[in-house]
Parts: structure tokens; sequence; C-alpha cells
């Protein structure tokens, strides 16, 4: 997974960078503080770089975030099947699991 993120380089900008992390082979993307079009890009291109099945959590906040919540769930993210997943113990993220 790793390597994987190593790509995210050439694409992201700097802030962009700091927003993901691996945990225990797993991908974290915060998108805490951005317009739903500016997550709605960053989630796409994180796809569209990401190879095989994979698992991203996607941390959009229980607060405010309940738009970005919105539109993990209604708007297409890619042409690759994908799940969104309620995550039980945190309200504040959703789990988005491509196939």
């Amino acid at each position: 997974m790793s390597e994987q993120v190593k790509k995210f380089e050439f694409v992201f900008s700097r802030d962009d960078i700091q927003r993901f992390s691996v945990v225990d082979g797993e991908l974290y993307v915060d998108v805490h503080g951005l317009t739903c079009p500016k997550a709605q890009r960053l989630l796409k291109n994180t796809i569209a770089l990401l190879r095989g099945d994979i698992t991203i959590y996607v941390i959009h906040g229980y607060n405010h975030g309940h738009a970005i919540k919105e539109m993990l769930r209604n708007t297409k993210l890619s042409r690759r099947d994908y799940q969104t997943q309620h995550v039980d113990w945190n309200p504040g993220m959703t789990r988005l699991v491509v196939a």
C-alpha cells in the first residue's frame, strides 16, 4: 500500500498529501475543511491511482461533515465497483470498499 501511495506525490499538492495516512495497511483520507467538489476530486483521483482491491477510510467529521457524507453516498466516484459503508465505531467516517 505504501508503495502505491508514493505515486501521490506526483499528482497531489503538499497540502493534499498531508491528508493521507496509512495505518496497518489501510488508507485514511481526512477531508475535513474541504468543500464537496474538492473532496470529490481528491477521492476520485485517489481511487484512480490505486490498483487492486482497496479499502479507503474517509474522515469527514461528524458535526460539519454531513454534506460530504451524503456526497459519498449519492455520487459515483469511479467507474470501478465500490461500496460505501458506515463505520460503526465512528460516525464521522465512511468506509469505501473498492473492487
